[in-house]
């Protein structure tokens, strides 16, 4: 948790961010916690159509006030034109 939350200060800081307080933190590592600690393994076991709906719905929950998307072609695309950008 403390690696975690230097991580998260040192990402707000350099996004020139304004860093929260400690009160801050902890409620959000709790949510982050409620977040990743859920077992997607059955529904990720049915393939990406299941699964995206099911984990935008769940991280909808957890943080409410943010909209989730979910494109794997554009993701590939994009990571595509990157690597062709930088001649690799």
């Amino acid at each position: 948790a403390v690696v975690c939350q230097k991580l998260y200060r040192y990402m707000r800081m350099v996004l020139s961010e304004e860093v929260p307080a400690r009160a801050d933190w902890d409620d959000l590592a709790v949510r982050l916690s409620a977040g990743f600690l859920f077992d997607a393994a059955e529904v990720l076991e049915k393939g990406e159509k299941e699964a995206v709906p099911a984990l935008i719905r769940h991280w909808s929950g957890v943080f409410p006030e943010y909209s989730y998307t979910y494109d794997s072609e554009a993701i590939k695309k994009r990571f595509v034109q990157v690597r062709v950008r930088r001649g690799l």
